[in-house]
């Protein structure tokens, strides 16, 4: 009975780990979407660290519950806490990338703050006639601001980000074509005026 328990305990100790493995991979999916590689360094890199102290930790504990006929009642103990330790581990990993997506997150108000900065440099544009004289440079930009709109509205501001860059990009292209070709078409129409 206790040989039969002591296999049992070995067969749900990695189980367990494994469970925690893949919650903490999906929140450090979860908090590389929302950017925290960039907006919360820190917390970002601490998830990452632990999760690969507790990867390293994990496979180790399986390479040696694999020897399991040689294994002795106190190889097996060690085992099954390196499998608990690396559990414990992940643990702490989700709970550090959750921390991170939070940091991160926390900056969305400013991503969209930018994102409608972007927005009026497009307005201003097509004021100053950039419908048609930069009409692809305002449909790019239009575009892109919608989709960084979307990916921030989604918590992914990592995608958003590039987004928003390529939004920025344009509406200045835009603005920059459109103002020339309005203040010409103004000084021929103050020429004529004058006339």
């Amino acid at each position: 009975a206790f040989e039969a328990a002591r296999r049992a305990n070995l067969a749900s100790a990695p189980k367990a780990a494994y469970a925690e493995y893949q919650a903490a991979r999906a929140s450090l999916d979860s908090a590389d979407k929302a950017w925290a590689e960039e907006l919360a360094k820190p917390e970002f890199q601490d998830a990452r660290e632990k999760n690969s102290r507790a990867i390293a930790a994990y496979k180790q504990a399986k390479e040696k519950s694999e020897a399991l006929p040689a294994l002795t009642e106190k190889s097996t103990e060690a085992v099954i806490a390196q499998f608990a330790a690396a559990r414990d581990d992940f643990v702490a990993a989700r709970a550090a990338a959750d921390s991170a997506k939070s940091k991160a997150l926390a900056r969305k108000g400013e991503k969209l703050n930018n994102l409608a900065a972007i927005e009026k440099t497009i307005t201003r544009a097509e004021q100053f006639g950039g419908a048609t004289t930069a009409a692809s440079e305002i449909q790019q930009a239009r575009s892109a601001a919608t989709k960084a709109r979307t990916l921030i509205g989604q918590d992914n501001l990592k995608e958003g980000q590039k987004e928003l860059l390529a939004a920025e990009k344009s509406a200045n292209a835009a603005l920059n074509k459109a103002m020339p070709a309005f203040a010409e078409q103004k000084k021929s129409d103050a020429a004529k005026a004058i006339m």
